[in-house]
């Protein structure tokens, strides 16, 4: 089983009713999701609350990648779907894009804070590290608690220090592992297959 990583491929808005998140009566078949028994229940549960969605045509493409407006439209229909819109701050976001309005959202709650250089990013395939990172920062702000007292990582010293308490903590929860060689692998992407293993681990 792979570890916990990020998730890519059209992924399309959720169903959205007074900023809540409407459940769908039955989750959608997909037809490619026998291969990722370890993620297909995740999947479908998430699916059903309408946090995931397919790429079309019935599938789901598990071993996507995903880019970062699109990992962060997951995280906050998630984990604080409710909250209230910002003004955008990052030159990159255009105010009429479909993901804008997650990412001002994310934005005001603390769980993104772009690029350092003004931008958020759009476009760019989600690291390992920055997708844990987003993942904290939005579980936190849903209340959720953590410690870090897991044990260290293999590849440790390549975890940039700005995500090492973020990894760490969802460690804690037994909700990211290894490479099958202790390694955390911190700039490799990830699939959506584990985007949705690693959210649904944590809200279920």
């Amino acid at each position: 089983k792979p570890s916990v990583g990020a998730a890519n491929g059209i992924i399309t808005q959720p169903v959205l009713d007074n900023n809540l998140t409407v459940q769908n009566e039955q989750a959608p078949a997909f037809s490619d999701i026998d291969g990722v028994s370890w993620a297909k229940p995740a999947i479908e549960a998430l699916a059903k609350q309408g946090i995931i969605s397919g790429v079309g045509d019935g599938k789901f493409a598990p071993f996507q990648n995903i880019t970062r407006e699109q990992f962060v439209k997951i995280a906050v229909g998630a984990f604080v779907p409710g909250a209230a819109m910002g003004e955008n701050t990052f030159y990159d976001v255009a105010d009429d894009s479909w993901y804008a309005p997650f990412v001002k959202k994310a934005y005001v709650k603390g769980i993104v804070k772009g690029m350092g250089d003004g931008s958020f990013g759009v476009g760019q395939n989600i690291t390992r590290q920055d997708m844990c990172v987003m993942i904290y920062n939005a579980a936190k702000a849903s209340g959720m608690e953590f410690d870090n007292t897991a044990e260290s990582f293999a590849d440790d010293s390549s975890i940039n220090d700005y995500a090492k308490e973020a990894v760490y903590a969802l460690k804690s929860k037994g909700a990211v592992s290894g490479m099958g060689d202790n390694s955390f692998n911190p700039y490799g992407n990830a699939t959506r297959a584990e985007a949705a293993k690693i959210i649904y681990s944590l809200i279920k």
